[in-house]
């Protein structure tokens, strides 16, 4: 599970250019049809969209499923 802005239930997919994996820091873009995008804050992609558009993405957390 994926917390995202502090929130859970949102949807989400796993970004195809990072592949972020459980555990590792992430962020989200947030989308204008699709939820928001989950990439590892190591990401290229994600790094040049936040020089862009910094309002488009917002803090990410892996959380654990009970």
């Amino acid at each position: 599970m994926i917390e995202i802005g502090g929130e859970t239930g949102i949807y989400f997919s796993l970004a195809k250019c990072c592949k972020p994996k459980a555990g590792e820091r992430i962020k989200a873009l947030l989308t204008k049809r699709k939820g928001a995008s989950v990439h590892s804050e190591d990401c290229k992609t994600i790094k040049k969209l936040l020089e862009k558009s910094p309002e488009r993405i917002i803090s990410a957390t892996w959380k654990e499923q009970k």
